[in-house]
């Protein structure tokens, strides 16, 4: 089973609590400029995915319900994971991407 703890690559797709469609990660760390408050994610619904006439879905890592597909991860994906970690100040995510 996949963990929500931990930080799902680009092209995952989720249930989000608050949304019927399912979500397909775009990118991270939003920012949402009405309230000021940094997301762990944004989306956007799947299948459509980007369309200029909707808004970005914004949501932290504990409203996701449940993972529908995983996207893609190599080594610049554990990189990636540690730069969130630094961005984020936690250590949520950690393990994620190769051991080696």
């Amino acid at each position: 089973m996949v963990s929500t703890e931990d930080w799902l690559p680009i092209g995952s797709v989720v249930y989000v609590g608050g949304f019927e469609d399912p979500v397909v990660v775009i990118g991270y760390l939003g920012r949402d400029g009405g309230a000021g408050k940094t997301w762990d994610y944004f989306g956007r619904k799947y299948p459509a995915g980007w369309s200029s006439d909707e808004k970005d879905i914004m949501f932290d890592r504990d409203a996701v319900e449940g993972v529908l597909y995983v996207g893609y991860q190599d080594e610049r994906f554990a990189v990636l994971v540690d730069r969130l970690n630094e961005a984020k100040g936690d250590g949520a995510g950690e393990g994620n991407g190769d051991d080696d």
